[in-house]
């Protein structure tokens, strides 16, 4: 049900705080700043947005908006991403906390990044700290936060291998938990354009033609992936294991896929790739 929302990890570890809570903390969300922590997924402002809003407790929270709403009231002139300067801002937001209201100071700080203290043209006319507001006294208050130094990001190259018995079935291999993808339904895919043949449930594979390359992005890299397409043995042929199934392919289309994957299995279903 994740597949295609991006951010695997992010669903496992929603998962697993979830099963820690029933086993651990009597189906509840711990009412301890430590215990959150200790759950898988949540970080300092997550577990400080927890305590705050759910508890009423004195956490501070530093997320994206609120980075950004700081950075712009103190004109810092530094990459909030630095160590340092992320623990000055840490500091700084822990000693603007109320005594009274914490849900609805940790709210509205939150809100006035995500409605008025935007990313780009903030609404700084309608915002109610204008007056102290170092970034708007100094006209230009889009130039804060400052920016990370952008960097080239790297290409990697894989190939896909794609085989199609005669019954219109396709072997999907399922991905390492660990990694891009984890746990989801893949093609074969190797740094050569060589089967792997060695490695898979199939024997007497031929090339019959290849598709076009595919480009993935992601946060850190770009992927080119170049899908070749072989015919098999029939399926009644071919043993299976843990880690690969063989699968028609419209119902393939139901299984947990990577973007790339399932924009692939659609075409061979509308082109009738098939043998």
């Amino acid at each position: 049900l994740w597949s295609g929302l991006g951010y695997y990890a992010r669903g496992r570890n929603l998962h697993k705080a979830a099963v820690q809570m029933q086993q651990h903390h009597d189906a509840k969300v711990p009412e301890d700043f430590q215990a959150l922590l200790d759950l898988p997924g949540i970080g300092r402002s997550t577990a400080g947005a927890i305590m705050a809003l759910a508890f009423h407790q004195r956490y501070p929270i530093l997320d994206g908006n609120v980075k950004r709403v700081l950075a712009r009231y103190d004109a810092i002139n530094v990459w909030p991403g630095e160590k340092h300067v992320e623990a000055a801002m840490w500091q700084r937001a822990e000693t603007l906390l109320p005594e009274h209201r914490i849900a609805n100071y940790i709210q509205a700080q939150m809100d006035l990044g995500a409605t008025l203290c935007t990313r780009s043209r903030p609404a700084c006319q309608q915002c109610p700290l204008q007056t102290d507001c170092q970034a708007f006294a100094s006209g230009e208050p889009t130039l804060f936060p400052v920016r990370k130094a952008k960097k080239i990001q790297p290409v990697r190259q894989t190939n896909w291998f794609i085989y199609i018995d005669q019954n219109n079935h396709i072997l999907l291999e399922q991905r390492p938990q660990n990694g891009i993808w984890g746990g989801l339904w893949s093609f074969p895919e190797g740094k050569t354009a060589e089967a792997p043949d060695n490695r898979l449930p199939i024997k007497n594979t031929l090339l019959e033609s290849s598709l076009p390359e595919i480009k993935h992005v992601f946060s850190h890299f770009k992927l080119t992936i170049t899908p070749y397409l072989f015919t098999a043995e029939p399926i009644h042929l071919v043993a299976e294991n843990n880690r690969h199934i063989w699968v028609k392919i419209d119902q393939a289309l139901t299984l947990g896929l990577p973007a790339p994957v399932k924009q692939l299995i659609q075409f061979l279903s509308s082109t009738e790739r098939m043998l």
